[in-house]
């Protein structure tokens, strides 16, 4: 499960906590969602995530600590309360108390980006759930718990339903007037050296495999709609210009130094119709790699 988006814990769980229900959005147009119990007292619990979280504490009586990027703070959970957790930062958990049912919500970050960008006119790039331990909203409590209700019922819930909850929560949250969202300042313009040398050795082993920028923004640890404005300023060109430039080298490299054929060069740099890839070659090199492989 961390694989897919960032959930470290949740494929090893910790001692005393379990997992009594999850549902991975895998086409990531709705939330996806996870009911965890937690003990008595639970041993830190580290956790990151690639997008927003808001949780609902559905039977809380005990306290909470919590360190967003090494800053501790505490709270004490008597009734049902809601929680918010930006994407990309590490958080430390611990529980005291009476064991405890959380409902976390994972928002997919990009919807919440598009949102913000449609209707607001913000930048993509620089919204995000605000840090709160205790976010105090009625009105969106009262929506989780519908959530939870809903995702309880014996009845099958349908795809059209969960992305209208989703956009219902989105909207909610980028409306509400008790500060769930943060718009941070603009970003530095260039991806530090070693993320940016992480991305390009991420691409460089995986060149034959089909590799999307949710797979590389999440190499370099930022969102998707930031990536592409970091990695742009930071190269000079676009990410998927970049990956099809290394393409073409290793397919020269290939062409030299290998009796290879053109399809078997083809699939191992990435392009499943070796017609396509003749194409790319030829708008580069202005000719074909046979011709190419041929003058060498």
């Amino acid at each position: 499960m961390s694989a897919k988006a960032g959930f470290d814990w949740y494929g090893d769980l910790p001692a005393g906590v379990e997992c009594l229900r999850r549902c991975y959005s895998e086409s990531r147009r709705s939330v996806s969602y996870f009911i965890h119990r937690l003990d008595r007292e639970t041993a830190t619990i580290k956790d990151q995530s690639n997008d927003p979280v808001i949780s609902l504490s559905i039977n809380p009586n005990g306290v909470v600590d919590r360190a967003v990027e090494g800053q501790w703070e505490r709270a004490e959970l008597l009734q049902a309360s809601l929680t918010l957790t930006p994407a990309f930062l590490r958080c430390d958990w611990r529980w005291t108390g009476e064991p405890l049912d959380i409902f976390d919500v994972y928002l997919p970050y990009e919807l919440m980006q598009a949102a913000w960008a449609e209707h607001f006119k913000g930048d993509p790039a620089r919204v995000n759930l605000q840090a709160k331990l205790v976010f105090d909203d009625p009105s969106i409590l009262l929506l989780m718990q519908s959530i939870l209700s809903t995702i309880l019922s014996p009845r099958p819930i349908s795809a059209f339903l969960m992305e209208t909850i989703t956009s219902h929560l989105i909207s909610s949250l980028l409306c509400s007037e008790n500060g769930a969202i943060v718009v941070r300042p603009a970003a530095r313009s260039v991806l530090s050296s070693p993320v940016l040398q992480r991305v390009k050795d991420y691409v460089e082993a995986h060149i034959a495999e089909d590799i999307s920028l949710d797979m590389l923004a999440r190499e370099a640890g930022v969102s998707r709609f930031h990536f592409i404005r970091l990695f742009k300023d930071s190269v000079g060109m676009t990410p998927h210009a970049y990956l099809i430039e290394r393409r073409m080298v290793r397919a020269c490299n290939l062409l030299m130094h290998t009796k290879q054929s053109i399809g078997e060069i083809s699939v191992n740099c990435g392009f499943e119709d070796p017609s396509y890839f003749a194409a790319r070659f030829r708008r580069l090199y202005r000719m074909c790699p046979r011709e190419f492989r041929k003058r060498l």
